[in-house]
């Protein structure tokens, strides 16, 4: 039994597959399908701008970020003592 030969080019064959596959990302990430955009959270957008401007500096909350803060200095001593052993 032999097997029929393709009729289409290598190059061609090349085109298709890289379109094939850029459509299916795109399908994937849900372009066309739904709004890319969330209009309802503009209010949120606006509520972080003002908590940026206005932070709190409660003593609890500080208290909460100096614990997060020398958490994440632990990992990227260690991160970076083991990338370098």
């Amino acid at each position: 039994m032999r097997l029929k030969q393709l009729s289409i080019r290598p190059p061609q064959a090349a085109l298709l597959l890289w379109l094939g596959l850029v459509m299916g990302s795109l399908w994937l990430s849900g372009l066309g399908r739904e709004p890319v955009i969330n209009w309802a959270g503009l209010p949120l957008v606006g509520q972080f701008w003002l908590a940026m401007l206005h932070p709190q500096l409660g003593v609890e909350f500080l208290q909460v970020m100096a614990a997060a803060t020398v958490t994440t200095l632990a990992f990227a001593v260690c991160g970076t003592a083991l990338s370098l052993a």
